[in-house]
């Protein structure tokens, strides 16, 4: 089995030691799992679609060389949750056969940035709410459609989807975006989204620093072992 993991920054943020570290325990779930981290080209040097570009051909590699779609899992949080959706779309769109799974914790789907936690969320969200610095949305989205799916992926059609586990914080500006994400693809597919109350953008990566976090990778643990079974 294979683990394409995408890295969160808003698409302009690099590559860290956080996802060396989510890397590793990605790869103590299992022996069997190989796991594939690129460090995918940025924004603004390398606005949309390049990061897009990239992971497709990343999984087409993977694809060449040994690995079944059904034996792939694609995993991202932030933007890189949001660019696993769009890339799924993407090969949904182009007849590329799909992953296993999806597994995407916070998932950045709506680069619109608008809906109903990011006006019930903004006095709370402690990244991304009202004072924080804003997000250099532009630098990514340039003159493009922010409603083409494959950029805001929550604006897609999930017919002929494939499975997906879902984390989203309560506290979360972006929170109703994965909800909506959530119930849109569960008409279609096997969906499961955990929302946990009080908690911040892509808890998860909190590690065994608190009790959701820790609840978080027990969560993701129990779903690669039962797909892997399966």
């Amino acid at each position: 089995y294979a683990l394409l993991q995408l890295h969160g920054g808003a698409y302009v943020m690099d590559f860290n030691d956080t996802y060396r570290v989510v890397a590793k325990t990605y790869l103590k779930i299992s022996d069997d799992l190989k796991i594939f981290s690129p460090i995918y080209s940025l924004a603004p040097k390398h606005p949309f679609p390049q990061a897009l570009n990239e992971t497709v051909r990343l999984y087409q590699y993977l694809l060449e060389h040994g690995f079944s779609h059904d034996h792939i899992f694609i995993a991202g949080d932030s933007a890189g949750g949001g660019l696993s959706i769009a890339a799924t779309l993407y090969f949904r769109d182009h007849d590329i056969p799909l992953p296993k799974a999806l597994i995407v914790m916070s998932p950045w789907t709506n680069l619109a940035m608008n809906g109903k936690s990011h006006e019930a969320n903004k006095h709370v969200d402690p990244l991304f709410g009202e004072g924080t610095k804003p997000l250099n949305i532009t630098a990514y989205v340039r003159r493009n459609d922010v409603k083409n799916p494959y950029i805001s992926p929550k604006y897609g059609d999930f017919t002929r989807f494939t499975d997906m586990l879902m984390f989203v914080g309560g506290d979360e500006l972006i929170e109703s975006d994965t909800l909506d994400v959530a119930e849109a693809a569960k008409e279609n597919n096997e969906v499961i989204v955990h929302d946990f109350l009080g908690m911040f953008h892509v808890f998860p990566l909190a590690f065994n620093k608190i009790h959701s976090s820790r609840t978080a990778w027990k969560i993701i643990k129990q779903y690669i072992t039962d797909k892997t079974r399966g």
